[in-house]
Parts: C-alpha cells; sequence; structure tokens
C-alpha cells in the first residue's frame, strides 16, 4: 500500500499513520509526501515518490521516463515564453479551484504551475500556498486581461464561479468580461493532484495568452500525447466530457 500526503498540511501522512495502516492490514505500508511542480522543494518531493514507487514496483525505468518527460515538458513551457518583457505578459487570474470539494471565484492558486511555465502575471501571486480564498477586492482591483475557471465549479449550485460572473454585478465591469477572456482550464486537484492535467492545461493557457508562442500547439491534441504518455491512452475528451465540454473552450457570460 502506498500512503501519500501533502507537507505542511492536514493531509500530511506520517510514519506513525502508516505503522497503524501496516499493522491493522498485514499489508505493507510505504508512506511518502505527494509533492508538486509549484516549487523546487516540492518537486523534488514528487520525483523521490517516483522513484520510491520505481524501485518497489521494480519500475525504475518507468519513474525516470516520467520525471524527464516533466522536465521536458516544462523546459519547453517555459522557452517559448522566458523572452517576453515583463511589460508585455498578460495579466490573470485562476477561480473556482478545486480544494477538498468544489468552490467559487475567490478560490484560486497563488502559484499557479500553467502561469508561472508561461510567464503570466498573476493578480493573486504572492505565496507558496497550494489553495487561498482571496477577496472579491482582490479580483476587481486586479482587474485581470484574462480569467480562467477551474471547471470543477460547476459542480456547485449556479455553476459556481461562472454563475457569479454571470449574476455578481462586482464582475460585470472586469476587462477580461467585457472583453469576452474567460475561458475554461480541466481541474486537476481534488484532494490531491493529476499531474497530466497540470501540464495540458499550461499548454492552453499559453496558446491563449500568447498564441505566437504556441502556433504549432493545438491544446487538445497537446493534452491527449500528455494524457497518453502518463496513462496508455487519449483521455481528453472523456475528462472534458464531465465539465460540460467547458474545458480548452471560451466560457460566454
Amino acid at each position: 500500500i502506498f500512503k501519500t500526503g501533502t507537507s505542511g498540511t492536514a493531509y500530511a501522512t506520517s510514519a506513525a499513520e502508516a505503522d497503524t495502516l501496516q499493522n491493522k492490514t498485514g499489508i505493507p505500508v510505504i508512506a511518502f509526501p505527494y509533492g508538486s511542480l509549484r516549487t523546487d522543494a516540492e518537486k523534488a518531493e514528487l520525483y523521490t515518490a517516483f522513484r520510491l514507487m520505481g524501485k518497489t514496483l521494480d519500475k525504475e525505468a518507468r519513474a525516470e521516463e516520467l520525471i524527464a518527460y516533466i522536465n521536458e515538458t516544462t523546459a519547453d513551457l517555459e522557452r517559448r515564453t522566458k523572452d517576453i518583457p515583463a511589460d508585455q505578459q498578460k495579466t490573470v487570474y485562476i477561480g473556482g479551484v478545486s480544494s477538498a470539494g468544489a468552490h467559487g471565484i475567490i478560490s484560486t492558486e497563488p502559484a499557479y504551475p500553467p502561469f508561472l511555465w508561461v510567464h503570466a502575471k498573476n493578480i493573486a501571486a504572492g505565496t507558496d500556498t497550494q489553495h487561498a480564498d482571496v477577496s472579491k477586492e482582490v479580483i476587481v482591483d486586479g482587474d485581470p486581461e484574462f480569467l480562467f475557471i477551474d471547471v470543477g465549479t460547476i459542480q456547485m449550485d449556479n455553476d459556481g464561479a461562472i454563475g457569479e460572473l454571470k449574476t455578481n454585478p462586482a464582475f460585470s465591469g472586469l476587462s477580461a468580461v467585457r472583453k469576452g477572456n474567460v475561458y475554461g482550464v480541466l481541474p486537476y486537484n481534488y484532494y490531491n493532484v493529476n499531474y497530466e492535467s497540470v501540464l495540458a492545461d499550461a499548454y492552453f493557457v499559453g496558446k491563449i495568452l500568447y498564441p505566437d508562442r504556441f502556433a504549432d500547439v493545438d491544446p487538445e491534441q497537446k493534452a491527449d500525447e500528455i494524457y497518453t504518455k502518463f496513462v496508455g491512452k487519449p483521455a481528453f475528451t472523456d475528462i472534458n466530457a464531465n465539465y460540460k465540454d467547458l474545458g480548452f473552450a471560451k466560457i460566454p457570460v
């Protein structure tokens, strides 16, 4: 049994918990931090987890294959956008981010990896925390050029963040709303993270913000390339169907 948790949170795992589970089940339990792609330290945790699973399952080559692929993919995103001058980097916000359930517009990620990799200016940036609720004033005052919505939000009443953008007068004056720059991205976390979707979302975000830098990329095809690398087959259409096909699409508000 592999038992994971997120470092520094209530969901972190421990040796004591692993021992308890092993004693109750009689099955060997290996516990480790889940890691993330947000910081170098958490990326190191993730790669250590891959290598530990690979060693345990005699799949060490597969672990190294996935690590190399993640590094190549994020390097490609960086390469495409790293030379964009600061005054030409787009201002952005991601709302409706899932975290232990679906949430509304104020739910966000200050260190949202797709924004980091494509050098966009996140108006909610400031910490490396995985999840945060910001005030509506942060969104209104930040007035991002582009709004991205985690389409997991539609599991809430009135489509969550999407409904808020349509009905809350505070958001009607946002530049992104007025100009039609509101887009859906696939959810990738609930309690823990689907790293395939993190990478796939980044290419869609890059394509929307800097189309000339991603002229050779079809985000849906790229997503299926990524899913195939991780799980052995295309998955974009099946995943997106769970969210009214709002992922990788313009959201009318």
